[in-house]
Order: structure tokens, then sequence, then C-alpha cells
């Protein structure tokens, strides 16, 4: 790696707009490290973002950088910028053909990390453009199986509730096997708070007329009362489930 290309890495990773605009200027090219990162994955990798890296950023797209190129963890600058939860650097890199159905190192599209880490507002963004462009698939349910412990469970349903604002996006989901994502949690974890998140999702999913044909074919009535018998009595439990079973 040369000089150049090196000084370029280290400005992308400060945000050191100056040096940047120079080296490129200069012919400087943007290449790939050891660990597979480029100035771009270096510019999107840190956590609290300052707005010069937006600058930083754009100065990388607009030289051509690749803007889907993977580093060896298996993440892209989308997935950086998804877990981070930086907004403007989310809408560059869309602006610029970022791939919103690339799974990154935890097998998360950019959706489920952003939802995940609690980015609403990168969250909305993703959704609305997921929607827009017809761009929702199994992709984008895939992630909500992921669950190893009760704790990433529970991680993954406050994640879904924020994702359920809107009904278009429900509506989409529904197509590609939201209910079973949700039964399947119910089904392998028994902590009260997952079966109560979980009956939440469900009447949600259920207040649509398609959501209730789906429903019914998945089995959500026997599923959530095979799941929740161990609180019975339990009086939010049962007033959950009562609403869940009555729609059906």
């Amino acid at each position: 790696m040369s000089e150049g290309e090196v000084a370029l890495r280290t400005a992308a990773k400060e945000g050191d707009n100056v040096a940047i605009t120079k080296l490129l200027g200069e012919g400087v090219k943007q290449t790939v490290d050891e660990y597979g990162d480029t100035p771009l994955l270096l510019a999107t990798s840190n956590y609290i973002t300052e707005p010069k890296f937006v600058e930083t950023v754009r100065s990388l797209l607009d030289a051509d950088a690749d803007v889907n190129t993977k580093n060896k963890d298996g993440n892209a600058a989308v997935h950086n910028a998804a877990s981070n939860g930086n907004l403007e650097i989310m809408e560059l890199l869309l602006e610029y053909g970022a791939d919103l159905e690339m799974e990154g190192e935890l097998k998360m599209v950019p959706l489920g990390l952003a939802a995940t880490k609690k980015h609403h507002a990168v969250v909305n963004l993703l959704v609305k453009r997921l929607v827009e462009e017809k761009k929702f698939s199994n992709k984008q349910v895939e992630w909500m199986n992921t669950a190893e412990t009760e704790s990433q469970q529970q991680s993954i349903y406050r994640a879904l509730t924020s994702i359920f604002h809107e009904k278009s996006v429900v509506q989409e989901l529904l197509k590609f096997g939201i209910i079973d994502a949700i039964l399947r949690g119910m089904k392998k974890f028994s902590k009260k708070s997952i079966q109560t998140s979980a009956l939440q999702l469900l009447k949600q999913v259920i207040s649509l007329e398609e959501g209730v044909v789906i429903a019914k074919k998945s089995n959500v009535k026997e599923v959530s009362i095979e799941a929740c018998k161990q609180y019975s009595g339990d009086p939010v439990v049962e007033h959950l489930l009562n609403n869940v079973v009555s729609a059906l």
C-alpha cells in the first residue's frame, strides 16, 4: 500500500476532509487493507459520528468508492451506518445504491441492525425506502429468527414494535412470514415478558384483515394458548391472550 493510500485511510477514519480533498485530487486510490476495510468503511465505523464525517462519506462516494464493499467481518458501510444510527450517512449510502438486502456480520440486514440498536430514525428511513421501492423480501424477516437467548429475543420483539408503526409495513411483512417469526420466539422461550411482547405484536398483526387470514393458517390461537399456559391466571397475560384468541 502506497504512502498516499495510507494517508487517505487515516484521513477517512479521522474525518480530515482537507486532507481527503487533497489526496483524492492527487489521484490517490481507495484501496482495501488486510482486514477488507476501505476508506469508506473506515469513515462509517465510528459509533459517535461527528457531522464532519457526512462530508467525508460524500467525498469518498463522489470519488467512486464502492458503496457495497464488505470487509472480512462481512460488514459494508450500510451495516456500519445502521448499527451506529447515523441518519445522514445512511441517506447518502442509499443515494449511491447501498444494498438493503445484504447481510452483515451477525447475519443481519441493515433494518435488523438499526432496529435492534433502537435507532428509530434510521429504521423509519429504511422502512420507507423498502416500501417505496418494493424491496421487502425474506431477508427483512429472516434476522428475526436468529435469537439464541431470551435477551436477544426480547430485543427482536422490541425492534418489531418500532417497525410495526405503519400499516403498510405490517402488510409487507405478512407476505414473508412475520407471524411465524413471532410464534417461533413464543415457542422457544418461556419468559413472561417474551410472551406478553409476542401477544402485543400478534394483536397488531391480526388487527388487519389479511393478518387474520394468515394467523388462522399459522395456528396462532393454538400456539399462543400452549405457550402461555404456565401463566394461567396472570391478569396481563390473560387479557392479551383473550384479545388475540377472540380476534380469531
